[in-house]
């Protein structure tokens, strides 16, 4: 009695080892990269959410709709008047007499001289909130400027610089008189269509075209990585679990068919196995790691790949047990 209780533990013990191997080897991905992942969701649900689909950087304004200032780095923000900690930011002012009907642009339309809107991710890195104070530093003066912090908008990242690994926030500045008339800047002008023939009339104005859907591309591509360990974790913990349990546990099918079990009842016993111990294991973890991650594209690829790769593993091991059955005459 004491070999049968001993063998159902040991059996126990491996099968909660293949549940845990699997189960750790998808949080082990997560956890490396769930920063990278949330700062995809975070630029793909942005452009998404703009309503934009093409940015011109011009060399002068034109005062077409939708243009601002593009002071771009040339002001400086800090949060204490002892200019220790400096804001790394992108900033685009208010043009006055500039109509502004883009949802993108809605924080520019009341936006008053020595206000801010900043964005979110500027928010969160210097621990700003709406009432907050920032000092504001132009190019002709030294003096700094207290500017209000009235709106954190969702805009999260630069367009100019799509990268996952960049960390420049942006800052909408309500309109300085004195920047605009001691300082030439370049423009910036949101277009939710091309805007060539409206710019034509203005030589030489387009500096840079930034297409939205080439950004969003960009930030695909730099999913890539992330996706391919995903791959990898993934087929670890199926090869390791399969070691685990697998490995010794198919002497017990031959006695089932020496009792008369036909064929195809013997593969379907490692087949419920594996589903047991791979598939629903990954299905309970990526229901867990999806309530913590923000939806996008990359993130739902990234919940899908660890169960595609059990559930078609499961398959093709049920498609070699029938075969090998089949050729060992069983």
């Amino acid at each position: 009695m004491g070999i049968y209780v001993k063998g159902y533990r040991q059996r126990a013990a491996k099968i909660i080892a293949v549940v845990a191997i699997v189960a750790a080897s998808l949080l082990l991905c997560y956890g490396l990269f769930q920063g990278k992942l949330n700062k995809v969701c975070g630029q793909l649900n942005s452009y998404q959410s703009a309503d934009y689909s093409i940015i011109y950087i011009l060399n002068y304004c034109a005062g077409v709709d939708n243009e601002c200032n593009y002071p771009d780095s040339d002001i400086q923000f800090y949060t204490g008047a002892d200019r220790k900690q400096r804001l790394t930011v992108s900033s685009i002012m208010v043009e006055e007499g500039v109509s502004y009907n883009l949802k993108y642009l809605d924080p520019l339309t009341f936006l008053k001289p020595g206000e801010a809107y900043i964005s979110q991710t500027v928010a969160e890195d210097y621990c700003l909130d709406v009432g907050d104070s920032i000092f504001t530093e132009y190019p002709y003066s030294h003096e700094l400027i207290l500017t209000k912090v009235v709106g954190i908008s969702q805009t999260e990242f630069d367009f100019g610089n799509p990268s996952i690994d960049n960390n420049i926030g942006m800052v909408f500045l309500g309109v300085n008189d004195e920047y605009i008339n001691t300082t030439r800047s370049k423009a910036i002008l949101f277009a939710d269509h091309p805007a060539t023939n409206e710019l034509s009339a203005f030589p030489q104005i387009i500096s840079k075209v930034i297409n939205k859907s080439e950004n969003n591309d960009t930030v695909i591509f730099q999913a890539i990585p992330v996706l391919v360990f995903a791959t990898f974790f993934s087929l670890t913990a199926v090869a390791l679990a399969e070691m685990a349990f697998f490995s010794k546990s198919r002497k017990p099918l031959y006695r089932c068919y020496l009792k008369g079990m036909r064929r195809y009842n013997m593969a379907i016993i490692p087949l419920v196995e594996r589903m047991a111990f791979y598939f629903f294991p990954c299905v309970i973890v990526q229901c867990i790691i999806s309530a913590r991650m923000p939806d996008s594209s990359i993130t739902r690829a990234f919940r899908i790949i660890p169960i595609f790769i059990c559930s078609a593993y499961c398959i093709i091991m049920f498609t070699v047990d029938l075969h090998r059955f089949r050729r060992k005459g069983i």
